[in-house]
């Protein structure tokens, strides 16, 4: 019927309830971005809680990354990855689940200055390269670029990643996103396929499981790969 979340939320303990925030992409297989607004209380609290929580019922230990903008969430979970694996890089409270926007200017700009330019969400080896080259080797050294300095020197896609990592919201979140114009299941065999009957069962699965791909997202296959 609906009800107002600080009359249920004691169901969440004791019943299973499960509270979803209030946008979400699905940005792959293991990852996924989820908007916070309008979401109350402790936010770094409640995301070890979270962690804790898929720990327990699926087996699997994720790291969450607390941001303003997309880049700097894929930035803070980065931090949280590492700060866990590699001790001494990050500060230690910053493992497992790393909020940026719960760091004093500081200590924001400490941890900046400590990741690598080519760390940041869309930058990859030769943008990273060039900026290195270019005297910009750290995070923090890019987040004092003037955004029309970089536009002009390499593209409007590298200005957005940099306002980004300002603060400014460039990239909103994509909840309903493009359908797959292509669509594959690829596997490899456990043990060398000798007979016929083997190679044809093999391809039946995987074919059927591309299919339900394509029904998934309401598509119709145009084209498909002959391999001899």
């Amino acid at each position: 019927m609906g009800a107002p979340w600080f009359q249920i939320k004691h169901l969440a303990e004791s019943d299973g309830l499960v509270a979803l925030g209030p946008t979400q992409e699905v940005y792959s297989i293991d990852e996924s971005f989820v908007g916070l607004d309008g979401v109350r209380g402790d936010l770094v609290e409640r995301s070890h809680k979270i962690r804790a929580r898929i720990l327990q019922w699926v087996g699997i230990p994720c790291g969450i990354g607390i941001g303003s903008t997309k880049t700097l969430a894929k930035l803070a979970n980065h931090i949280a990855k590492t700060a866990e694996r590699k001790s001494g890089v990050y500060p230690d409270h910053l493992a497992r689940v790393c909020s940026l926007a719960a760091l004093s200017p500081a200590e924001l700009a400490n941890v900046f200055e400590a990741t690598e330019v080519g760390e940041v969400w869309g930058i990859g080896r030769r943008i990273s390269k060039q900026l290195t080259e270019g005297g910009i080797r750290t995070v923090q050294d890019l987040v004092r670029m003037d955004p029309s300095t970089i536009r002009r020197g390499w593209s409007v896609v590298l200005e957005r990643t940099v306002r980004e990592l300002q603060g400014t919201q460039c990239i909103g979140l994509d909840d309903s996103p493009e359908p797959k114009k292509e669509i594959a299941c690829t596997r490899s065999f456990g043990h060398p396929v000798m007979d016929l009957s083997g190679l044809t069962e093999a391809i039946t699965e995987f074919s059927s499981r591309a299919a339900v791909k394509v029904r998934k997202q309401r598509s119709m296959a145009g084209e498909r790969e002959q391999y001899v």
